[in-house]
């Protein structure tokens, strides 16, 4: 019995220690609300090489989302200065009118994959600059934004 636990708690530090380390992949919104030409700068620099791994865009925000969809725009910088976009339509909410967000109370937390398929190379800084191409003077209800490794 003690030797199982002992081999768990190492799979459990193997696996903690494996994960890259990120950093600057947060921004919080002042007065919850996201204004229309705002750009989010992100940045990430991990201290583990990154390979074929998930990029995910995390939003947290208040429980009644005005937008089903949400448009942005995302330009990568990568170490060497090349600047690949992309333009993804965030989905709040499904087809079927089901918010696709994780809630609880009054609080939403909302993650989609930007990138199936992102590499990084250790100590180096990659940055993203996300804006939103929503019509109006701000997007109400946003708290926060962050990468996430996956």
């Amino acid at each position: 019995m003690k030797t199982t636990r002992l081999i768990m708690m190492i799979l459990v530090l193997f696996v903690i220690g494996c994960k890259p380390k990120s950093t600057d992949s947060k921004k919080v919104f002042d007065s919850n609300k996201w204004e229309q030409g705002k750009t989010v700068s992100l940045k990430l620099k991990t201290d583990k090489a990154v390979q074929h791994q998930k990029l995910i865009i995390h939003i947290s925000h208040v429980d009644g989302i005005q937008f089903p969809v949400l448009p942005i725009q995302i330009a990568k910088k990568s170490p060497d200065g090349k600047i690949e976009k992309m333009a993804i339509n965030l989905e709040f909410v499904d087809k079927s009118g089901e918010r696709l967000s994780d809630c609880s109370g009054d609080y939403c937390d909302y993650k989609s994959v930007i990138d199936s398929n992102f590499t990084m190379t250790p100590n180096e800084e990659y940055q993203f600059d996300i804006t939103n191409d929503v019509k109006l003077p701000y997007i109400p209800g946003i708290m926060q934004m962050e990468l996430i490794i996956e």
